[in-house]
C-alpha cells in the first residue's frame, strides 16, 4: 500500500523534461519502445542538464541530535522527491537565503510535537515530545518524519485529508501519528501544495535537453562531443 500510494504521488506531480519530437507519433508503440526513443532523442540532444535554479526554498533547521540529518525526511519520498522543491539545511539558529518556509527540528522538554504558523510561514517539529513515552529509536524517526511532512503541508495550506492511509489525517496522539502506515501525505491534500508554493516562490528545478538549453540562451560549457557539436551549431547562434 506504501509502495502505491508514493508512486501515485510520483506519477501525479512529476514534470518530465520538455523535448521536441519531431518525428509522427506512433501510437502502436510500447511503453518500453517509447522509453527507447526518448532516451535515444536525449542522447542524441547531448543529455539533460538542470538550469540555475532561481526561486526559493524549504530550509530545515536541525536543532536537535537524536535523529540524524539524513534520516529527517524519508529515503526517496521526501519534499524534494516527491515535489522536487529544494531542501536547505542549517545548523541550530542558522538561516538561509530566498527562504519560502522554515522548519525547526528542535529537542524542547517543553514544547509539544508539533507547532505551525502558516502566516510567517514557520513550524517547529519538537523531536524530545515525539520520544516522550520512551519509544525505541526507529519509532522517534519514524514519527519525526511523519512531523516534517505534516508540518510542511500545513504551511502550504493542506492541513487535512479524509483519505486512509495518510499522514494527514487528523491526529490526536503518538498513538495515532503511529497508526498511519504511510510516513507522506496521500495524493488529495497534496494536490493543494502545488499552488500554494508557487505563491511561495518554490519551484522545481527545470531540466531540459543540452540542445533545448543553448536555444533558450542558458546552457552550461558543453562538457563531451556531442555538447560541442550542439554549441557549435546552436549555442553561438
Amino acid at each position: 500500500m506504501k509502495r502505491l500510494v508514493i508512486a501515485s504521488i510520483v506519477v501525479a506531480l512529476s514534470v518530465a523534461a520538455t523535448i521536441a519530437d519531431d518525428q509522427p507519433r506512433t501510437r502502436n508503440l510500447t511503453g518500453e519502445q517509447r522509453r527507447t526513443k526518448r532516451a535515444a532523442k536525449i542522447k542524441a540532444e547531448g543529455g539533460l542538464v538542470t538550469k540555475p535554479y532561481d526561486g526559493r526554498y524549504v530550509v530545515i533547521e536541525n536543532a536537535q541530535t537524536i535523529v540524524a540529518q539524513e534520516d529527517l525526511m524519508p529515503k526517496g519520498s521526501g519534499i524534494d522527491d516527491l515535489f522536487g522543491f529544494p531542501i536547505k539545511y542549517v545548523a541550530k539558529g542558522g538561516k538561509a537565503d530566498k527562504t519560502a518556509l522554515h522548519i525547526t527540528v528542535s529537542q524542547d522538554p517543553g514544547a509539544p510535537t508539533l507547532l505551525v504558523a502558516p502566516e510567517i510561514p514557520w513550524a517547529q517539529v519538537n523531536v524530545k515530545a515525539l520520544g516522550a513515552d520512551g519509544a525505541k529509536h526507529d519509532v522517534v524517526v519514524a514519527r519525526t518524519q511523519k512531523e516534517i511532512w505534516r508540518a510542511f503541508m500545513m504551511c502550504c495550506g493542506a492541513a487535512n485529508s479524509n483519505m486512509s492511509p495518510c499522514v494527514m489525517r487528523t491526529i490526536c496522539s503518538l498513538g495515532a501519528l503511529d497508526s498511519q502506515p504511510v510516513r507522506v501525505p496521500c495524493p488529495e491534500p497534496m494536490m493543494k501544495v502545488l499552488n500554494a508554493g508557487q505563491e511561495l516562490g518554490l519551484k522545481r528545478p527545470e531540466q531540459k535537453t543540452y540542445k533545448l538549453a543553448c536555444e533558450e540562451g542558458w546552457a552550461p560549457d558543453p562538457t563531451n562531443d556531442v555538447q560541442k557539436a550542439i554549441w557549435e551549431s546552436v549555442g553561438k547562434k
